[in-house]
């Protein structure tokens, strides 16, 4: 499994554009954007530069910010992935303070930090296998 950086990200034989760049926290990031694949609008806060994609890029995971009253108070983070050939998006249902996508493990496994970047000790293991992701759009 591969690691992409986005600034007009190219996944494989995805073209996947990033833009609606925007401060979130107030403290020099972290930042989130839109994701669009070729022209058409994939999701809204996106945390940037968090990107996962399998080698056969049948999904592209990423993190979302979630802030449902515009207070700051009740934010937080889901992974969803998208799978490109159904142009389907998929949520997990667990809810995070704060996370990272750092590398997979497996088919099954990647690494996670309880942060908004990878040079942090907070990390686990996070099981999408496991996990229970809801179609969400």
């Amino acid at each position: 499994m591969d690691k992409a950086i986005a600034s007009g990200l190219k996944i494989y034989d995805l073209d996947i554009r990033i833009d609606n760049l925007a401060e979130i926290l107030g403290m020099g990031g972290p930042w989130t954007c839109s994701l669009y694949l070729q022209d058409r609008l994939i999701s809204h806060s996106c945390m940037l530069n968090n990107f996962l994609a399998d080698k056969a890029c049948e999904k592209v995971f990423f993190v979302k910010y979630h802030c449902p009253t515009n207070r700051r108070v009740d934010i937080y983070f889901t992974l969803n992935y998208l799978v490109p050939t159904k142009r389907e998006i998929y949520q997990s249902n667990t809810r995070f303070n704060a996370l990272y996508l750092d590398k997979f493990l497996d088919e099954e496994n990647t690494e996670i930090v309880n942060a908004f970047h990878n040079n942090s000790s907070k990390r686990g293991i996070f099981n999408v296998g496991k996990e229970s992701f809801e179609l969400s759009n």
